[in-house]
């Protein structure tokens, strides 16, 4: 401890089994942050704010994990900039001079706030060494995503090309680069609360969908007989659904929930365990192999597998023609065999059978603690990523793979459906799959 910050010198820094070059590293890119310089490796560093997680990793194995050190973790993110949060709270609008509303006031302060800190580094990195810019709009978009978990929620752009433009814009323009165009034209919030609803849920509908321009001719065709009052340009119908509080409203039904879930709720950050057998978790997909059935047809077929969190291993699986009760109990018992001990927590999505095993002392004999995931939420479930690689990594080696799942984009995760249905007849059958 010095002066009340947690440091770590950098002898202790090469006695984790790092290295100078790693320490040089870290310090030009800005992924520590130097307390007090000085010479013959007495150089301090501020314990809390390295990034990497390897580094992490390194120095607790030598000196113990770093809440343990008598020191509370202390916010390591950029400080708030209280003159952007000024300018945007004295910001207005429109002819009735609105302030912005409180949510747009925060994540519009947090924008300016990451930014400033990311051009801040840029000054710090560049006084070390060149940087290419492609790799700082690279790390740039990286960190600002990583601050959406850590306190910051922003709006910035995900791509690399519009977060440059809007840096661009704000070494021009200043705090207002950061103001959605839309706050600064009304001419939307002229429209009667009525036809506004009308407008909104009318684009929501996923039957019978429209375009904008489709909207625009359809509201038209109905203000005269409802005395509403006509809209003049397209443009006037696309400010109004992109308003930051209204794109909520239509976006999942029209493009699903799932989507809409991904752009405006809150993600949070799963810790994963440090030790194995702490968490297992057990799904059910489809098994990415065509097989002929006993009538000769094609036919896919299921599996439910179960892996330790820890070490990202698979325990035990089950390959049937669906996800049912009898599957989940067979890979469980199969898991069991091969760990040779039960685990602390088992996580699944409450689904295809689940409940049977909830609701028997099933998972009560088997773990301390049985908790059932968000379904349709892949992101919630370390196990889908492990799917993913794995049919990536082998099951794409043979000439029977279906492919992966419909979002795929390389041709490589694709089946090659042409030939498969020419060589039908040769296919394998289920207990050859099985035999694998």
């Amino acid at each position: 401890m010095m002066d009340g910050h947690l440091c770590l010198s950098v002898e202790s820094w090469l006695k984790a089994g790092l290295t100078r070059d790693q320490f040089k590293n870290d310090s030009k890119r800005g992924d520590l942050t130097i307390y007090r310089r000085s010479l013959h490796d007495r150089t301090l560093i501020d314990a809390w704010s390295i990034r990497r997680p390897e580094r992490i990793a390194a120095i607790e194995r030598a000196f113990g994990r770093r809440e343990e050190q008598g020191k509370a973790p202390r916010a390591t993110g950029p400080e708030i900039d209280a003159e952007a949060a000024a300018f945007f709270r004295d910001y207005t609008y429109g002819e009735a001079q609105t302030h912005l509303p409180e949510d747009t006031i925060t994540r519009y302060t947090n924008n300016a706030t990451i930014v400033r800190h990311l051009l801040g580094r840029l000054e710090v990195i560049r006084a070390h060494r060149n940087i290419p810019m492609g790799e700082f709009w690279r790390d740039s978009v990286a960190y600002a995503a990583e601050q959406q978990t850590k306190g910051l929620p922003n709006s910035l752009p995900a791509s690399e090309r519009g977060f440059r433009r809007l840096v661009m814009r704000f070494k021009e323009e200043g705090y207002a680069a950061f103001v959605s165009k839309n706050y600064g034209n009304d001419t939307a919030l002229r429209l009667e609360e009525e036809a506004r609803e009308w407008l909104i849920a009318r684009y929501a509908t996923p039957v019978d969908r429209v375009t904008v321009k489709q909207l625009f001719e359809a509201y038209n065709r109905v203000a005269r007989e409802r005395g509403w009052k006509p809209v003049r340009s397209e443009n006037t119908i696309r400010r109004l659904l992109d308003r930051p509080e209204v794109r909520p409203l239509w976006y999942g039904l029209r493009h699903g929930e799932l989507k809409a879930k991904e752009l405006f709720t809150r993600h949070h950050k799963t810790a994963l365990p440090e030790v194995r057998d702490a968490i297992w978790y057990g799904d059910g997909t489809r098994l990415n192999y065509y097989y002929r059935d006993s009538e000769g047809r094609v036919a896919t077929c299921c599996v439910y597998e179960v892996m330790d969190a820890y070490s990202e291993v698979l325990l035990g699986y089950h390959i049937s023609p669906r996800e049912d009760v009898e599957a989940q109990f067979f890979a469980y018992k199969m898991a069991l065999q091969t760990a040779g001990r039960k685990p602390y927590e088992i996580r699944f999505d409450n689904q295809g059978g689940h409940g049977k095993l909830k609701n028997s002392d099933f998972f009560r004999s088997m773990a301390q603690l049985a908790i059932p995931t968000q379904p349709y939420n892949g992101k919630s479930k370390t196990i889908e990523s492990v799917f993913g690689r794995f049919q990536a990594d082998y099951l794409h080696r043979d000439w029977f793979f279906t492919g992966q799942n419909v979002t795929a984009r390389k041709d490589e995760s694709h089946a090659n459906r042409e030939f498969i249905l020419a060589n039908r007849r040769d296919l394998p059958s289920l207990e050859e799959i099985r035999q694998l």
